[in-house]
């Protein structure tokens, strides 16, 4: 991994890490007894991120991830380090236990780092005023169609919530279509940041679509 990261600043002067877009549990003799595994490892796939390389490429909830490149996943470090030590863009062989037999996909692995950070409404610093607590992402026909959303909405997908943070205190669930803050309709990260600052000395009015139907929820300053 150090020499993974010290070529990437020696060639690009920073540090790129490629992303799967899946979250991973380790892999319980109670698991793997229930799934009908010959024998306890890998990382079992517990959601997927809507439009992420491993959505892309056909990973389903409950799959477990045995082998990635040719290479064996033990557990979900292991996964997470082959997954690191691939280059953004690059692709990837990934085999999975589903239903009793094994599956090999093709995936084209995303750049984690400049695109996660920019999905991020609020950044890393707990003062920003402009933050939600929430990842989200643009509306696409690809993403609206994966994601199983009715025709015509728009607006910022909420791929993550963080428990701590004001959008989960108002309501605000993985899977809301954040479609207008205070009124007005907003399609880019950009917009929904810019939006709430601009008011941040009281609430905030979200009309939010959930499960095809609208609803307005109020975001108390911070």
């Amino acid at each position: 991994m150090a020499r993974h990261v010290m070529d990437d600043l020696k060639s690009g002067g920073r540090v790129r890490r490629a992303q799967l877009g899946v979250t991973v549990q380790p892999v319980t003799s109670d698991m793997a007894e229930s799934l009908g595994l010959k024998q306890v490892g890998g990382a079992i796939v517990s959601g997927v991120e809507p439009g992420s390389a491993a959505d892309r490429a056909g990973l389903k909830r409950g799959d477990v991830i045995t082998s990635f490149n040719g290479k064996v996943v033990q557990d979900t470090n292991t996964l997470r380090n082959r997954v690191a030590e691939t280059a953004p863009g690059s692709s990837a062989t990934v085999v999975v236990a589903r239903d009793g037999s094994e599956k090999e996909l093709s995936v084209k692995l995303d750049e984690a780092a400049a695109s996660k950070r920019a999905q991020r409404d609020g950044g890393a610093d707990t003062d920003d005023h402009a933050a939600l607590g929430v990842s989200v992402a643009p509306v696409t026909a690809e993403l609206a169609e994966r994601a199983g959303l009715g025709k015509g909405v728009k607006g910022l997908f909420v791929q993550n919530v963080d428990p701590e943070g004001r959008a989960a205190a108002a309501g605000i669930q993985p899977k809301d279509v954040i479609q207008e803050v205070n009124r007005k309709p907003v399609q880019s990260v950009d917009d929904l940041r810019s939006a709430v600052k601009s008011v941040s000395d009281r609430p905030v009015l979200l009309l939010v679509n959930r499960e095809g139907k609208d609803l307005f929820v109020t975001v108390r300053p911070s």
